[in-house]
C-alpha cells in the first residue's frame, strides 16, 4: 500500500509518484495506491494515472470534507509518517528515522 496525503499541486511530486507506480505495473508488481487531498492538479493526475494504465490500482482520490476528521480516513489516522525531505517538515517512522535536515 502506498498513501499520499497532501494538497495536490506540483512541488508534492505525484507525477514522479504515478509514473514510478507505472513501473511497478509493467514489472508486475502488485500494489495499491490511496491519493488523499484536493488541489488544483486532481483532474490532472487522475487523467495521468488512466493514461498510465493505474485506475485498477488507485484506490481512491478523496477529499478532506469526505475523509473525515483532520483530512483522513479513519484507517489511517495512526499511521506513521515520513515526510518529504526537500519540504523541510519532520516525519516520524516507526524505527525512528526523521525527515528532518540535519
Amino acid at each position: 500500500m502506498i498513501l499520499s496525503v497532501g494538497r495536490l499541486i506540483e512541488k508534492k511530486g505525484l507525477v514522479d509518484l504515478l509514473l514510478a507506480c507505472e513501473l511497478l505495473r509493467r514489472r508486475g508488481r502488485p500494489f495499491q495506491v490511496e491519493i488523499i487531498g484536493t488541489g488544483p492538479w486532481e483532474g490532472l493526475l487522475k487523467a495521468q494515472a488512466k493514461r498510465l494504465g493505474l485506475t485498477a490500482n488507485v484506490n481512491s482520490w478523496c477529499t478532506a470534507a469526505r475523509s473525515g476528521s483532520h483530512g483522513l480516513p479513519p484507517r489511517y489516522r495512526l499511521c506513521p509518517s515520513v515526510h518529504n525531505q526537500r519540504q523541510g517538515r519532520p516525519g516520524r517512522h516507526p524505527d525512528g528515522i526523521d525527515g528532518s535536515h540535519g
